[in-house]
């Protein structure tokens, strides 16, 4: 286990890696190219995500299943669910591959664990940080009242106020076309104390934030 830049990651099995940070987690794969020539290609699954690979898994292999059944020793491939492949052999997802029930079953196990330890890596960082996390009921209850245009900031550091106003008329912007994260930039540096602030009172609206040097990137995954 590594930590870097408030990042906290451990390797999975079929050669993922789960990356957790303050505002969540996901769960990388990298498949390298044929040969030093060729560049490899990067499977990210955000948290949100891994339940509809969980679902996709599930009903591709299904599919599979049931074409075989009725295309006995006859070659087939067709597209599935999430960019999955199905065909003759089994589903394919890049360079991970299920050929049978039991490599199913741990393909599944797999990204099931990934979902709770993920969960428990980010709460580690929360208690490092010495931050308390907040229900999802709660969250979506700030975010809702941020989208009716509700401000729900406290600091009285003037350079965070600048700096946040700017920061939710960008949020703002996004939201109102579909967007589900942004990265701003301040325009001077902060410092640790203030850095801190800012990034409380993004969280008390309901949003996800989390700062690289002087970019602070912001997501609100799955609210509505």
């Amino acid at each position: 286990m590594s930590i870097d830049a408030l990042e906290l990651s451990e390797t999975l099995a079929f050669g993922g890696r789960l990356t957790a940070r303050e505002s969540g987690f996901d769960l990388t794969y990298y498949f390298p190219g044929p040969d030093r020539r060729y560049n490899g290609t990067i499977l990210k699954i955000d948290s949100s995500m891994l339940e509809q690979y969980i679902t996709a898994w599930q009903d591709n292999w299904s599919m599979h299943q049931t074409l075989s059944g009725s295309v006995q020793s006859i070659s087939f491939s067709t597209s599935g669910k999430l960019g999955m492949t199905i065909d003759s052999r089994g589903v394919q997802l890049y360079k991970l591959r299920v050929s049978s029930d039991s490599e199913l079953s741990a393909m599944l196990d797999t990204l099931r664990y990934a979902q709770m330890r993920g969960a428990a890596l980010r709460l580690d960082i929360l208690s490092r940080l010495g931050r308390t996390e907040m229900s999802t009921d709660e969250k979506l209850n700030r975010f809702a009242r941020f989208k009716n245009g509700e401000d729900l900031r406290i600091c009285a550091n003037p350079d965070v106020d600048r700096e946040l106003t700017t920061a939710l008329l960008l949020v703002r912007s996004k939201i109102k076309i579909g967007i589900n994260s942004c990265r701003h930039h301040v325009s001077n540096w902060f410092g640790k104390q203030a850095s801190q602030d800012f990034m409380e009172d993004i969280r008390r609206h309901g949003l996800d934030v989390f700062c690289e040097q002087a970019t602070f990137i912001i997501s609100w995954q799955g609210r509505s």
